[in-house]
């Protein structure tokens, strides 16, 4: 068996998105499946992003073909402008170079599967096209929602509808869809009540194995985050203004959900943090709360305005080993949700399964949705309501002193490689 895996987002580049193709070629190389990974040339990427170490055996090893990306400024153009664009401009500047190496692998080395991963979701289209061409079944792994990621309005109803029924189609046109959630599925079937239920497969992030913490001389408790935050408050208070509010170019802009991203971003843990201080000012001698990623705009007045400078600490963009060693070093670590306004979150962040693998405990500032569900099946945090910051800073005092955690390891070992990938093993061996 052959299979073609198409990602934007992969190794050495270091982002939310490379870790999950990665381990999913690793494994299916392991199952003697034969792989062909297609990525852009490594040019494509700022340079400083590119240090995420992986196993080298594997690049060795794996055919990855990296292909140029052909700037056009008429593509350039319309993804900036906000009224006469509905997607990115990746998939239309690709599609020459990546039609070309697809289609002279798979003269010489026939492909049984194309998986394309999204996002970018501008590949699904793509993905659409380049199967079509060869003729080969395609295979989609959506790692988010797609007309529902609502992070800012829609320009007007009819972008809307329009990007949704550009997603039915691709939606359709593929063999198989791969999804991270049981909420994720039930959001689409919702949006998209014809499609047929038998083609989504629940194949969630992971780990690869269960890691070894490291004791450090520090007398602090250590709380680490690790990644971005996908908050703007510009575009929260667009999502949240009613029509007549707005400036009259944005009269017309839509919105399908509201989902508020603040409640992804710190501000809720710092508020809880706040409140435990102020009644028990001696334990901010004993704690430091420490971030990893690159540091949005507004962070470090958002940790000004919560009086949090002497205990919180931003580490920048730094590498996968680094990061490692942060996790390993760490006493807690963070999770937070968005919050979907009479409704569920769909997303379960990746470093969800990373925390995990430490063994250790997890402090869930989060709404109601598939991160919280998750949590609380774990065994392993303590869930924290975001509303709620009296009774979250006296749970949280609770939670550091005496941390008992009652595993369901059951749970938590079908997000081990290769248990996530069961059901996808089971389609592509049919």
């Amino acid at each position: 068996m052959h299979i073609g895996i198409v990602a934007y987002d992969f190794p050495p580049l270091n982002s939310g998105g490379s870790q999950r193709p990665y381990y999913l070629a690793r494994y299916l190389k392991a199952q003697n499946i034969k792989i062909t990974v297609f990525a852009p040339n490594l040019e494509h990427y700022p340079s400083e992003d590119l240090n995420y170490e992986v196993d080298l055996n594997f690049f060795n090893e794996t055919r990855i073909i990296r292909t140029n990306i052909k700037k056009n400024r008429f593509w350039d153009t319309v993804s900036k402008s906000y009224y006469f664009n509905i997607i990115d401009n990746l998939g239309p500047m690709w599609r020459a170079e990546l039609m070309g190496a697809v289609t002279a692998e798979h003269s010489v080395y026939p492909f049984d599967y194309l998986l394309f991963t999204c996002p970018p979701f501008s590949l699904a289209d793509l993905g659409v096209v380049v199967s079509n061409k060869v003729g080969v079944p395609l295979i989609l792994d959506m790692r988010d929602a797609w007309s529902l990621w609502v992070t800012a309005p829609f320009a007007s109803y009819f972008h809307y509808q329009a990007l949704r029924k550009l997603e039915n189609k691709v939606l359709k046109k593929a063999k198989w869809v791969m999804h991270t959630s049981s909420q994720h599925k039930r959001d689409w079937l919702r949006v998209h009540p014809g499609l047929d239920t038998e083609k989504f497969i629940f194949v969630p992030n992971g780990f690869l194995e269960f890691n070894r913490s490291t004791l450090t001389d520090s007398s602090r408790i250590r709380i680490f985050y690790s990644g971005g935050f996908y908050y703007n408050p510009e575009s929260g208070n667009q999502l949240r203004k009613p029509w007549y509010k707005r400036k009259p170019y944005r009269y017309f802009q839509y919105v399908p959900r509201v989902e508020d991203w603040k409640y992804r971003s710190p501000f809720f843990f710092f508020s809880i943090v706040q409140q435990l201080l102020k009644g028990h000012p001696y334990l901010r001698d004993s704690l430091e709360i420490r971030f990893a990623g690159k540091k949005p705009d507004w962070f470090d007045d958002m940790v000004k305005g919560f009086e949090l400078r002497s205990i919180v600490v931003h580490l920048g963009f730094i590498n996968k080993d680094q990061v490692n060693k942060e996790m390993a070093e760490a006493d807690y670590f963070l999770l937070t949700s968005a919050k979907v306004n009479s409704g569920r979150d769909y997303s379960i962040a990746g470093k969800t399964f990373e925390y995990f693998s430490y063994k250790k405990p997890i402090i869930g500032v989060v709404c109601d949705g598939e991160q919280k569900d998750v949590l609380e099946r774990s065994g392993m945090a303590l869930i924290l309501d975001p509303d709620q910051v009296e009774a979250g800073s006296e749970q949280l005092r609770k939670f550091l002193l005496n941390n008992k955690l009652s595993p369901n390891y059951e749970f938590i070992n079908q997000f081990k490689v290769p248990n996530n990938y069961s059901e996808l093993m089971e389609r592509i061996n049919l």
